[in-house]
C-alpha cells in the first residue's frame, strides 16, 4: 500500500482548496443567474401590469352614454388596446373603436337571430330559424369579403361577452390572463362558426348579391 508522504501535504491542501473557490463561485454564479432570471420575470410581470393598468385607465376616462352596452364596449375596447387592430388609427381612442365594433357585432347578432325572417306572432325563439340572407347583408356592410366579415362579428361578440363584466374590478394581471383565454374562446367559436355555414355563405353569393 503507497503511504502519502508529509512534503505533498500542502500540494494536496492547495488542491482542495481551489476545489472548494471553484465550487463556490459555480454556485454563486448560478445562485446569481437564478435570481437574476427572478428580477426578470418579476420586472415582465410587473411592466405588464403597468401596461394593462394605463390601459384600463385610458379606457375608464372616455365616458360612455349607453349603459347597457357600457361593460361590453369597454372590453372591445381592452381588445383594442392591447392588440392594436389595424383600423383603430380610424378612431379618436379604443373606446370608440370599441362602440363601433360592439354595434357591429350586436347588430349582426340581431339580424341573424331576430331578424325580418322571424314571424314574432308565433313568438318563435332565438335561433330557430336564423336570418341568414339579412345578416349576410349587413355583414357585406362590415367588409366585402363576407367570410371575414362573419368571422370579425362572432368573434368580437363572444371576446365582449367572456370578458369580466367590470373590468376595472380586475386585478391586472388576472385581466390580462382573461384577455387571453376570451381571445382563444372567441377564435375558436368563430372559426367554427364560418366553417359551418360555408355551403351558407356560397348559397348567398350565388345569387349574385
Amino acid at each position: 500500500m503507497k503511504v502519502l508522504k508529509i512534503g505533498s501535504m500542502p500540494a494536496l491542501a492547495g488542491l482542495l482548496s481551489s476545489c472548494f473557490l471553484v465550487g463556490e463561485t459555480t454556485q454563486r454564479s448560478v445562485d446569481a443567474g437564478k435570481l437574476t432570471l427572478k428580477q426578470t420575470t418579476m420586472t415582465t410581470k410587473g411592466a405588464a401590469a403597468g401596461v394593462v393598468a394605463g390601459a384600463v385607465a385610458n379606457i375608464m376616462l372616455v365616458p360612455i352614454a349607453n349603459s347597457v352596452d357600457k361593460s361590453n364596449v369597454r372590453a372591445l375596447a381592452f381588445y383594442c388596446e392591447m392588440e392594436n387592430p389595424p383600423d383603430k388609427k380610424e378612431y379618436k381612442n379604443c373606446v370608440e373603436w370599441g362602440q363601433a365594433h360592439w354595434n357591429m357585432a350586436k347588430q349582426f347578432d340581431k339580424h341573424l337571430y331576430n331578424g325580418k325572417c322571424h314571424n314574432k306572432f308565433l313568438g318563435l325563439s332565438k335561433g330557430i330559424p336564423k336570418c341568414w340572407d339579412e345578416a349576410f347583408d349587413y355583414a357585406r356592410w362590415i367588409n366585402k369579403d363576407l367570410e371575414k366579415a362573419v368571422y370579425q362579428a362572432k368573434f368580437e361578440y363572444k371576446y365582449a361577452m367572456c370578458m369580466p363584466w367590470r373590468i376595472e374590478k380586475v386585478k391586472p394581471e388576472k385581466l390580462y390572463q382573461k384577455h387571453l383565454e376570451c381571445k382563444k374562446k372567441a377564435t375558436e367559436e368563430a372559426t367554427e362558426f364560418v366553417n359551418d355555414i360555408k355551403d351558407k355563405i356560397e348559397e348567398y353569393l350565388a345569387k349574385g348579391k
